[in-house]
């Protein structure tokens, strides 16, 4: 059992076969998978001390990729405000994997970024063989290989939001485009599409932050964690999210009934 990285292990037939968002965590949470789910691999995750480099997602996609394209994460400056921007092209000299599906008895990668702090957690040192083999039969008790994939759900871009800000991606999937933002939105309607864990929690609070997206007539998805992000003390754990965006601003929000947030 191997966490790879190379771009010719990562299959464009996979990532484009992958659910899209709203129907893959639909069917996650069938039986209350998706909860039951999150429970076991925090157990699972922390008695590894894994939970300091990688954590959950939920597998899907928002557009198809072409024959030698993969999809890269980079920081951009769009209309002066730096963003984050997942695309599909050719492999970049700086990007590393972060997320991965468990396929042929290996971890494959199924999407890659530039992000400097993603590239510090998934480079220190080799993934012990115990803890992915430990991941990969907890996925296969689940029947949830195509659903929940590994993740470095960190990025160096997350550190640069002021007190009360989150991160909301909007999905452009006529330019094959997702652009995340950094912005102070609050109370939005959102699917969770992103896990990380902790082990100094204190009991009162949930074992993972959430990664959350919204559906509505412009979609936003955003990260959030239940710890006051001006403390100063919180580490922000922050992890990738996902939206359908139908217009080009983002200053305005349409709200649905879906993925009430918590």
């Amino acid at each position: 059992m191997r966490l790879l990285d190379s771009a010719s292990d990562c299959s464009v037939d996979v990532y484009n076969g992958l659910m899209a968002v709203e129907k893959a965590d639909k069917v996650a949470r069938i039986g209350n998978r998706l909860t039951q789910f999150l429970s076991r691999s925090e157990v699972l995750f922390l008695s590894h001390n894994a939970e300091s480099r990688f954590g959950v997602a939920l597998l899907h996609n928002h557009f198809s990729c072409k024959p030698g394209e993969l999809v890269i994460q980079d920081e951009h400056t769009l209309e002066g405000e730096k963003v984050l921007v997942a695309q599909p092209e050719k492999i970049k000299e700086k990007a590393v994997p972060w997320l991965w599906i468990s396929s042929e008895n290996d971890f494959r990668p199924l999407e890659f970024t530039t992000d400097e702090l993603a590239g510090e957690l998934y480079q220190p040192e080799p993934v012990p063989e115990a803890f992915l083999a430990a991941f990969s039969e907890l996925l296969q008790e689940f029947s949830a290989e195509h659903f929940f994939g590994l993740a470095i759900v960190e990025r160096a871009f997350y550190k640069l939001a002021k007190p009360g800000e989150r991160a909301f991606e909007y999905s452009d999937s006529e330019n094959r485009k997702n652009i995340i933002y950094l912005t102070d939105k609050q109370n939005i309607n959102s699917i969770e599409t992103a896990w990380g864990f902790r082990k100094d929690m204190s009991p009162a609070q949930p074992p993972w932050c959430k990664a959350k997206c919204e559906i509505t007539s412009k979609t936003i998805c955003y990260t959030v964690c239940p710890i006051d992000a001006s403390d100063p003390n919180h580490v922000k754990h922050r992890g990738p999210v996902h939206a359908e965006k139908q217009e080009k601003q983002h200053d305005q929000v349409h709200k649905s009934t879906v993925g009430r947030l918590e």
